[in-house]
C-alpha cells in the first residue's frame, strides 16, 4: 500500500526524479555506490549534489551475463557511503537482476545498516539508502526475466526511493512525467525541493 500524498513525488521525468532523490539524501562528500558500467547521467547528477561516485565494477561471467559479486559490492561500501543505486533492468547492459541477486544486495544493505545502528552515536540517521532506478521495468527482452521491485524485498521499503517514468512505461518520452515512491520520511524532502526546481510536472499529463 502506498499513500499517494505522502509517499509519492511526481517529477518532470525520471531524470528529475533521480536528481531530486540525490539532492534530498546527500550531504557534501557523501558517497554514492553505483554498479559499473552505469548510465553516464549518474556521474553529473552526483556531482551536482556534491556527492562522490564509488563504482562497483560488474564482470561478465562464463555465460556472458553481467554479474555484481557480493565481495565487490561490500568492498565499494565505506562509512561515507550514503546511497546505493540499483538499476534493474540495467542501463546500459540490459541486464535484469534476478531475485537471488537482488536479495544478495538487500542482505548487504541490511547488514550494513545493522552495523551502523549498532555503532551509531546520537540520533543522526546515517542509514545506507537505496535509489532503485526502475524506469525499464516493463522492458525485459528475456522471456524468463521477471522484474522484481527492490523495495518489495525484506527490510528494503523503509530505505528505498523507487524512481520510474511514464515515458518509458507508456512509450511516450515526451510526456516528461516521472515519480519517486518511498517512505514518507524520505519522500518529504523530495517534495520540499521540487517547487524550487520546477513548480510542477505538466498537469495535463
Amino acid at each position: 500500500d502506498v499513500d499517494a500524498l505522502s509517499e509519492v513525488a511526481v517529477t518532470v521525468g525520471a531524470t528529475q526524479a533521480l536528481l531530486v532523490s540525490l539532492l534530498a539524501t546527500l550531504a557534501a562528500g557523501d558517497e554514492v555506490v553505483i554498479p559499473e558500467p552505469f548510465f553516464d547521467l549518474y556521474l553529473g547528477q552526483i556531482k551536482l549534489a556534491e556527492g562522490v561516485a564509488r563504482p562497483a565494477p560488474m564482470a561478465v561471467d562464463g555465460d556472458g551475463e553481467w554479474r555484481l559479486t557480493e565481495d565487490v559490492l561490500r568492498g565499494a561500501i565505506t562509512p561515507k557511503s550514503r546511497v546505493l543505486v540499483v538499476t534493474s533492468p540495467h542501463n546500459p547492459t540490459g541486464k535484469v537482476f534476478d531475485r537471488d541477486e537482488l536479495e544478495m544486495i538487500a542482505r548487504v544493505v541490511r547488514e550494513e545498516n545493522a552495523r551502523r545502528e549498532r555503532d551509531r552515536v546520537g540520533d543522526e540517521d546515517d542509514a545506507l539508502l537505496v535509489i532503485a532506478d526502475e524506469v525499464y521495468k516493463y522492458i525485459t527482452h528475456d522471456a524468463d526475466a521477471d522484474h522484481v521491485h527492490f523495495a518489495s524485498l525484506p527490510g528494503m521499503r523503509d530505505v528505498t526511493l523507487t524512481v520510474s517514468s511514464a515515458g518509458k512505461t507508456f512509450s511516450a518520452t515526451g510526456w516528461q512525467i516521472g515519480w519517486i515512491v518511498g517512505p514518507a520520511r524520505l519522500v518529504a524532502p523530495c517534495q520540499t525541493l521540487l517547487p524550487y526546481l520546477q513548480f510542477c510536472a505538466p498537469t495535463p499529463m
